[in-house]
């Protein structure tokens, strides 16, 4: 028999077509999916559920999605400070990548990234992997973020070498495709990247073989994207006849008019990482003109080896206010168009917007509530607002994943306090081991 898990009394953000919100709301849970939402729970006692979340003083809104994330990442927090992206490059990401991380390694950083977005209101993400991966990788990736209890998106990467044995590729993406009744959905990483195509790591051949296995497979596929001297990669995808809906563009900085508008009719997703290009100085997305456009636009952190932080509320305010800043427009991104990047635009991208990015009848139950009674985020007169302007992503209070309760009150249900500490331990140990051999 399912549980059953009443939330009342909340500001509910449905983020639906609509918008709709309703203060002192409740949304039903039953099992893994939401029954029913709406302005009032006072006709349900709390005796008709296995569990209720009284979201008195607080915003509930559908679990932030995280659309471009490097979990390995969290090994190496901070080590890039101060670099320009040539010299991150160079420095950090090249040495670092043609070091075969072990399944242990991953493990170790997949934990404690899970552990970040999880007390960060984060219920899914988009890895976009850029090393070497076997099925013992994709293990490791998957049982770690499994036990912690987040979802995760994981874009196997295609690269020169896997032409010669695709099948074998398509057969691994197959199996995973599904993992523990939808908490693992496979999509696939094909880098288009003028710097990923001069240093051999991508070329026509891959792009436009990744493409056909992508819709054979029903998969979406990720890439690093962007536009500067020499370098149009919109272009690149749209000479080879692959840019569709299908494709997430990460960072697409420096895109131009035509770039955007083709991004726009082909139905594809740019996902901006305000904070990692900031830390960078390496430009951001021109996203009130892909908005004005037509365009899918959703946000990434890209990780802590570039900007110190996982946290998706963050990327919402940050967004919100270089956006208006770069336009010189207060209204450039409102609070309530950041969210909508965070949640619904992002599971669009996912092709999950039927289970997924708002609070929803029908729809899975990952859903994020965050109290706003703290001295910093009170007086409330606009819970949007607030939420992304004035609260911190350490106020969640509630993380709901599947129907699951795995975070409350500041203690995960999957996760021990001892085992948390053990995480943070050997992730420290794992990254000075690996600092040291490189």
């Amino acid at each position: 028999m399912s549980s059953k898990t009443l939330i009342k009394n909340g500001y509910i953000v449905t983020m639906d077509a609509r918008r709709q919100v309703f203060p002192g709301g409740f949304v039903c849970i039953d099992g893994d999916r939401i029954a029913e939402v709406g302005p009032s729970g006072a006709r349900w006692p709390d005796a008709a559920f296995d569990q209720a979340v009284d979201a008195t003083g607080a915003i509930v809104i559908p679990g932030l999605i995280n659309m471009h994330q490097h979990p390995w990442y969290n090994l190496f927090k901070g080590l890039s400070e101060g670099c320009k992206i040539s010299d991150w490059w160079t420095n950090f990401f090249w040495p670092l990548t043609t070091r075969v991380m072990d399944p242990a390694d991953v493990r170790a950083s997949s934990y404690l990234a899970g552990l970040e977005m999880v007390r960060t209101g984060t219920t899914c993400f988009l890895n976009h992997i850029v090393t070497d991966t076997d099925e013992p990788m994709i293990a490791a990736f998957a049982e770690s973020f499994g036990e912690v209890g987040l979802r995760q998106v994981l874009a196997k990467e295609l690269r020169p070498h896997h032409m010669e044995a695709i099948q074998a590729v398509e057969s691994l993406v197959r199996r995973w495709d599904g993992w523990r009744g939808g908490m693992l959905h496979m999509a696939l990483a094909i880098e288009v990247n003028a710097r990923w195509r001069n240093a051999g790591t991508t070329n026509d051949e891959v792009v436009t073989r990744g493409t056909r296995l992508a819709r054979d497979a029903g998969l979406c596929i990720t890439s690093h994207a962007g536009a500067g001297p020499g370098q149009r990669d919109v272009t690149y995808l749209n000479r080879l006849g692959v840019l569709e809906s299908r494709w997430i563009l990460a960072h697409g900085s420096g895109l131009t008019d035509e770039d955007i508008h083709m991004v726009a009719d082909s139905g594809a997703t740019v996902v901006s990482c305000p904070t990692a290009e900031a830390f960078r100085g390496s430009g951001v997305a021109r996203i009130p003109e892909l908005r004005l456009a037509g365009a899918n636009v959703a946000l990434g952190t890209d990780g802590p080896m570039v900007d110190y932080s996982v946290d998706m509320l963050e990327q919402t305010k940050a967004c919100s206010l270089i956006q208006n800043l770069l336009n010189s427009d207060a209204r450039a991104v409102d609070a309530e168009a950041a969210l909508a990047m965070a949640t619904i635009n992002a599971a669009k991208a996912l092709g999950l917007a039927d289970e997924l990015g708002s609070i929803e009848a029908g729809k899975k139950a990952d859903i994020a509530v965050f109290t706003l009674d703290p001295p910093y985020s009170a007086v409330v007169n606009k819970p949007i607002s607030s939420l992304v302007y004035s609260a911190k992503a350490t106020d969640v209070s509630t993380v709901l994943v599947n129907g699951t309760i795995v975070f409350r009150d500041g203690r995960f249900s999957t996760i021990s306090q001892e085992r948390e500490r053990q995480i943070i331990r050997e992730a420290e140990e794992r990254s000075r081991r690996i600092q040291m051999n490189i």
